[in-house]
């Protein structure tokens, strides 16, 4: 039996990542049984009733609790209701709920969930855990009724949790330890057979201190004076944890592997070994050059006349049926309430309408390699707005390649045998248009979350509300596009770019979360290389020595501006 264990989930950023991405997670490493810490899940300060049941939807078979188990006053009678939630086992007896439970597994397999806090450093006193462990598992041997046992000990101190470990060694399959949100590098199979890791970390934002924006711990810790209260930080989360493989027989631990999934650190998420050497490479190829062959068909779409609100309506309902039907495939139902659609909203506006409206209006005037040049910026433009909004830290190396964007920007505009028409000039602004906005959705995602959808259920939702909104815009403004009219060309490419952007960028999706998003932003290499040469191919364009130039400085502002490829631990790419 496989059994996934992940680590106290912190604040809305944690809560974001456990709703979007343990389904795939937990289909990708084929886990039987999840047990997720919840405790700091609601504002980082205990678990209530609404976020306990997004944790159980998203595929949670068991919360655990901890200290923090009742600072949301709603789980003292929730918990009475809800039996798949577990607070610390050595409470007051008089405590709401019950601090052991056995759970139904895959294949009707038992399994024993149990917590216990300990004692040293933590706040107040508690009973004692090693007693209270023992009670319950000699009332439920592995290996009896029960298939496997896990055990949450949730403390401060490392040796009392490696002293729970070895406590327990022999008689559960797994002992975990939560609470102080820090992944430890001690996963192993301890003497006779219980598979052990000192700390699981946390669901959280590691670009914080513990889950805490960084502001008010670090004046603390520096004026010894509180200021403001801790607020949980909301940047991308990481998902930690711990997967324990069991024998079936004997329900010890045969296999032991830390998880660590999106956010900041390196990566360790079980993916496919089979995808290894060139074949994420192939990958990469494959989505940039089918990416950069939009660029060349958008400027044919534009050729006939087409204006840029028929052009985007239909673009986008396309994408809504493709992305639709990749949703249901994936039984993953769209998520329609008042949280999710002020996102829906904000993507279609920032991530297509109006970047799509100004790049069409571009494309009428400017070479498409112009334009794939342009498209090139969006990884420099993001830099600074994250520097702004505190999603990164300041570089002089990255700082060197936004530098590069700009002088091969200046390069376009400055030379004049750079474009082949000084009247071109004036539509390089309006070119620029598209890259500010996919910088800006890029950052808006990793500042605000995506609201509980899925990438992909982003996508969908998005198109389904730019529809509304363009769709009623072009037909009153005269942009109606009819598809009953004979088609032509412009018509084909219309509907070829669009069922590969909603192709590609499902795939994109897919390699993000096989092999990383360092990994992955090398697409921008290729779409730019490939715009270029479909634009050769297709449209028969040329260019003048200053256009080969910016391409080489582009790409130079690209590699300075990009997350090292290279794991810090390691020195190992995040694939291998």
């Amino acid at each position: 039996m496989k059994i996934l264990y992940l680590g106290d989930v912190m604040g809305r950023s944690g809560r974001q990542a456990i709703s979007t991405e343990l389904p795939s997670l937990r289909a990708r490493l084929n886990a039987d049984f999840v047990v997720v810490n919840g405790e700091n899940a609601t504002g980082g300060m205990g678990l209530s009733g609404k976020h306990a049941e997004e944790i159980l939807k998203a595929g949670a078979d068991c919360i655990t609790l901890g200290d923090h188990a009742f600072d949301q006053k709603d789980m003292l009678q929730f918990i009475e209701t809800e039996p798949r939630i577990i607070r610390p086992l050595n409470f007051s007896k008089s405590a709401p709920g019950r601090g052991a439970a056995i759970f139904t597994a895959t294949r009707g397999r038992k399994v024993l969930v149990a917590q216990v806090l300990g004692q040293v450093f933590m706040k107040r006193p508690f009973d004692d855990p090693f007693s209270a462990v023992d009670a319950i598992l000699s009332k439920h041997p592995l290996g009896g009724q029960v298939a496997a046992t896990v055990v949450d000990m949730h403390c401060e101190a490392t040796s009392e949790k490696m002293a729970m470990g070895h406590f327990c060694d022999g008689k559960a399959s797994m002992v975990v330890g939560s609470h102080t949100h820090v992944p430890t590098a001690d996963a192993q199979i301890l003497d006779r057979g219980t598979g052990f890791q000192s700390d699981a970390g946390m669901c959280g934002d590691y670009n914080s201190v513990i889950g805490m924006q960084k502001a008010e711990p670090l004046r603390r810790f520096i004026t010894g004076m509180p200021k403001a209260r801790f607020e949980p930080a909301l940047g991308p989360a990481t998902l930690c944890g711990l997967l324990v493989e069991t024998e079936d027989t004997t329900g010890k631990a045969k296999s032991i592997q830390m998880i660590r999934h999106g956010g900041v650190l390196s990566q360790s998420d079980g993916a496919s070994s089979g995808m290894r050497g060139l074949v994420p490479y192939g990958w990469l190829l494959f989505i940039g050059i089918s990416w950069g062959a939009t660029q060349p068909l958008a400027k044919i779409a534009v050729s006939s006349g087409y204006q840029p609100l028929g052009l985007i309506f239909w673009q986008m309902s396309i994408s809504a049926v493709v992305l639709g039907l990749v949703n249901m495939i994936r039984r993953r139902p769209l998520p329609i309430n008042r949280r999710v659609l002020p996102f829906y909203l904000a993507i279609a506006l920032i991530g297509t309408v109006i970047p799509n409206a100004a790049s069409f209006k571009a494309y009428t005037v400017l070479p498409v390699g112009i334009m794939s040049l342009l498209l090139s910026l969006i990884p420099m433009i993001a830099f600074p707005i994250a520097l702004m909004l505190g999603l990164d830290r300041f570089s002089f190396k990255r700082m060197a390649g936004l530098s590069l964007g700009l002088f091969a920007v200046l390069l376009i505009i400055g030379v004049p045998e750079a474009l082949p028409n000084a009247a071109m000039l004036v539509f390089i602004p309006l070119g620029l248009v598209p890259s500010l906005m996919y910088a800006f959705e890029g950052n808006f995602v990793a500042r605000f979350g995506t609201g509980g959808a899925g990438p992909l259920q982003l996508l969908l939702g998005a198109s389904i509300v730019g529809m509304v909104i363009t769709g009623p815009l072009a037909y009153s403004s005269g942009q109606w596009i009819n598809p009953l009219n004979v088609w032509g060309i412009a018509d084909v490419a219309v509907v070829t770019s669009a069922l590969i952007h909603s192709i590609v960028y499902t795939l994109y999706v897919m390699i993000v979360r096989q092999f990383g998003p360092v990994f992955s932003v090398q697409v921008s290499y290729v779409v730019t290389a490939a715009g270029l040469g479909w634009a050769m191919l297709i449209l028969g364009e040329r260019y003048a020595g200053p256009i080969w130039l910016a391409l080489v400085l582009m790409f130079m502002g690209i590699y300075l501006v990009s997350p090292n490829l290279k794991d810090t631990q390691n020195g190992k790419p995040h694939f291998e």
